[in-house]
């Protein structure tokens, strides 16, 4: 059986995305906003963990996503699309 590493919420997500900034590692994004695309760059900011249900990341090439629209960082799915 194919097991991948998951997200399971906003929380985790935030987690792999703060780690990812303060390595300054670029990231390669897999996000649905009316249909599935990809993106990559540097993330600008670290993600205040405050209000994630609105919070946004914005990348170094001017790309800026809700939290929520994102499906896959770097390889690592959002559980409800580890399937696919």
């Amino acid at each position: 059986m194919d097991q991948r590493q998951t997200f399971g919420n906003l929380e985790e997500l935030t987690q792999i995305l703060n780690k990812l900034y303060n390595e300054n590692t670029s990231v390669a994004l897999l996000a649905d906003r009316e249909g599935l695309f990809r993106t990559s760059g540097n993330i600008v900011a670290a993600i205040n963990e405050a209000a994630l249900e609105n919070a946004t990341l914005t990348l170094d090439n001017g790309m800026s996503l809700n939290l929520t629209e994102i499906v896959a960082v770097n390889g690592i799915f959002h559980s409800d699309y580890s399937e696919c």
